[in-house]
Protein backbone atom coordinates (compact mmCIF):
# COMPACT_ATOMS: atom_id res chain seq x y z
CA UNK A 1 0.00 0.00 0.00
CA UNK A 2 1.14 3.59 -0.55
CA UNK A 3 0.14 6.66 0.80
CA UNK A 4 1.14 9.92 1.41
CA UNK A 5 3.18 11.13 4.25
CA UNK A 6 5.12 14.26 6.08
CA UNK A 7 8.58 13.53 8.68
CA UNK A 8 8.49 16.30 10.77
CA UNK A 9 11.61 17.40 13.47
CA UNK A 10 9.10 18.73 16.23
CA UNK A 11 12.61 20.46 17.90
CA UNK A 12 13.94 21.81 14.88
CA UNK A 13 10.15 22.89 13.11
CA UNK A 14 11.71 21.39 9.88
CA UNK A 15 9.91 19.10 7.59
CA UNK A 16 12.35 16.23 6.67
CA UNK A 17 10.27 14.36 4.10
CA UNK A 18 6.79 14.98 2.36
CA UNK A 19 5.90 12.32 -0.36
CA UNK A 20 5.14 8.73 -0.71
CA UNK A 21 5.41 5.71 1.70
CA UNK A 22 5.41 2.05 1.20
CA UNK A 23 3.36 0.15 4.01
CA UNK A 24 3.29 -3.49 4.66
CA UNK A 25 2.57 -5.61 7.22
CA UNK A 26 4.96 -7.03 10.11
CA UNK A 27 4.94 -10.20 12.23
CA UNK A 28 3.35 -9.64 15.50
CA UNK A 29 0.64 -6.97 14.69
CA UNK A 30 3.43 -4.70 13.13
CA UNK A 31 4.18 -2.75 10.46
CA UNK A 32 6.90 -1.48 8.04
CA UNK A 33 7.34 2.36 6.34
CA UNK A 34 9.84 2.96 3.77
CA UNK A 35 9.95 6.24 2.52
CA UNK A 36 12.76 8.70 0.91
CA UNK A 37 14.62 10.34 -1.76
CA UNK A 38 17.92 9.84 -3.35
CA UNK A 39 19.26 11.99 -0.17
CA UNK A 40 18.23 10.17 2.64
CA UNK A 41 16.16 6.74 2.23
CA UNK A 42 13.70 5.89 5.92
CA UNK A 43 12.80 2.37 6.90
CA UNK A 44 10.62 2.34 10.29
CA UNK A 45 9.45 -0.76 11.96
CA UNK A 46 6.45 -0.06 14.31
CA UNK A 47 5.32 -1.93 17.00
CA UNK A 48 2.74 -1.22 19.87
CA UNK A 49 5.48 -1.48 21.74
CA UNK A 50 8.57 -0.38 20.15
CA UNK A 51 10.27 0.42 16.81
CA UNK A 52 13.40 0.45 14.71
CA UNK A 53 14.49 3.58 12.92
CA UNK A 54 16.84 2.77 10.02
CA UNK A 55 18.22 6.22 8.13
CA UNK A 56 20.05 5.81 5.23
CA UNK A 57 22.50 8.73 3.98
CA UNK A 58 26.47 9.28 3.77
CA UNK A 59 25.80 6.97 6.88
CA UNK A 60 23.66 4.73 8.29
CA UNK A 61 21.89 5.34 11.49
CA UNK A 62 20.00 2.15 12.93
CA UNK A 63 18.26 2.69 16.34
CA UNK A 64 15.71 0.19 18.27
CA UNK A 65 13.42 2.63 20.93
CA UNK A 66 11.57 1.30 23.86
CA UNK A 67 9.34 3.78 25.61
CA UNK A 68 11.01 4.69 29.19
CA UNK A 69 13.49 2.24 28.61
CA UNK A 70 17.85 2.38 27.43
CA UNK A 71 17.80 0.40 24.37
CA UNK A 72 21.42 0.36 21.86
CA UNK A 73 21.80 1.53 18.28
CA UNK A 74 24.72 1.90 15.85
CA UNK A 75 25.54 5.05 13.48
CA UNK A 76 27.69 3.45 10.46
CA UNK A 77 30.42 5.69 9.02
CA UNK A 78 33.25 5.20 6.46
CA UNK A 79 35.25 5.28 9.62
CA UNK A 80 33.65 2.59 11.64
CA UNK A 81 30.93 1.67 13.58
CA UNK A 82 29.86 3.92 16.43
CA UNK A 83 27.79 2.11 20.00
CA UNK A 84 24.70 4.73 20.80
CA UNK A 85 22.40 4.23 23.51
CA UNK A 86 18.56 5.87 23.46
CA UNK A 87 16.52 7.01 26.32
CA UNK A 88 12.80 6.82 24.52
CA UNK A 89 10.58 9.33 26.55
CA UNK A 90 7.40 9.89 24.55
CA UNK A 91 6.08 6.88 22.02
CA UNK A 92 2.61 7.08 20.66
CA UNK A 93 1.00 5.55 17.70
CA UNK A 94 -2.57 5.81 16.06
CA UNK A 95 -3.86 5.49 12.52
CA UNK A 96 -2.78 8.86 11.27
CA UNK A 97 0.27 9.70 13.31
CA UNK A 98 3.89 7.93 15.07
CA UNK A 99 5.30 10.65 17.56
CA UNK A 100 8.50 9.60 19.32
CA UNK A 101 10.81 11.31 21.40
CA UNK A 102 14.60 10.21 22.21
CA UNK A 103 17.65 11.29 23.96
CA UNK A 104 20.66 9.76 22.67
CA UNK A 105 23.65 8.62 24.51
CA UNK A 106 22.60 10.74 27.66
CA UNK A 107 25.47 11.88 28.64
CA UNK A 108 25.18 14.00 25.59
CA UNK A 109 21.75 14.55 26.11
CA UNK A 110 20.96 14.87 22.61
CA UNK A 111 17.36 15.01 22.52
CA UNK A 112 15.13 14.35 19.21
CA UNK A 113 11.46 14.87 18.79
CA UNK A 114 9.78 13.55 15.38
CA UNK A 115 6.06 12.99 13.85
CA UNK A 116 5.69 10.80 10.97
CA UNK A 117 1.90 12.01 10.06
CA UNK A 118 -0.07 9.79 7.68
CA UNK A 119 -2.08 11.48 5.02
CA UNK A 120 -5.82 11.41 6.33
CA UNK A 121 -7.47 12.67 2.49
CA UNK A 122 -8.36 9.94 0.33
CA UNK A 123 -7.43 10.06 -3.26
CA UNK A 124 -9.94 9.75 -5.87
CA UNK A 125 -9.30 9.16 -9.80
CA UNK A 126 -11.73 11.56 -11.77
CA UNK A 127 -12.11 9.09 -15.44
Amino acid sequence: MIKKITLIDVIQKEILFNGDVHIEPLKNEGTLYIFGNQERMYTWKVWKNGMIIKSEADYILELTLRLNNTTKGHIETEFGTIDLKCRTTLYKINENCIEVQYMLNEDINQLFHFMLEMDKEENYAIH
